[in-house]
């Protein structure tokens, strides 16, 4: 799976909660990002999971799935990200893993690694919030789980 921005908030938290629905995860640019953190509720973290999914973490799971976090380091704008109390997403904790994508997304790299799984963190050089501009990269990473997933069944 792979999403970038509104779509790399799904593909993470997709991950999150069903990891075993997933032989690759590829998570672009997203703006918040859920940490796996079980001390903050949802969406910052997982601490309620039981009780907004019925699920609890499975981080065996998710350390199976092979995942890359992308984005590029031009990729600063914080106006769309910051949320602001009061707004529709704002939590207590809601900017806490960084002000920009890559701020945020290199927590959430460092959150998953601290969880057992593996990263390919990739930081696109001149790379602006452009979804094409990372196409190239995503394909080589899906391309390279779909080999090791073949060769690992036979």
């Amino acid at each position: 799976m792979f999403g970038f921005s509104g779509g790399g908030h799904f593909t993470h938290r997709f991950a999150i909660l069903h990891p075993d629905r997933l032989w690759a995860a590829s998570i672009g640019a997203p703006g918040s990002v859920t940490l796996l953190d079980p001390t903050r509720d949802w969406w910052v973290g997982i601490r309620d999971l039981p009780e907004k999914f019925g699920i609890t973490f499975d981080a065996a799971a998710l350390a199976r799935v092979p995942v890359q976090m992308i984005v590029g380091d031009a990729d600063l704008e914080t106006w769309e990200i910051t949320h602001t109390q009061g707004s529709t997403h704002w939590m207590p904790g809601a900017n806490d893993a960084g002000q920009t994508r890559p701020e945020r997304l290199r927590t959430l790299c460092r959150s998953f690694e601290e969880a057992g799984v593996r990263v390919r963190f990739d930081l696109l050089p001149g790379v602006a919030h452009e979804r094409d501009a990372v196409l190239d990269p995503v394909k080589d990473f899906l391309a390279q789980a779909l080999k090791e997933r073949r060769n690992a069944s036979r």
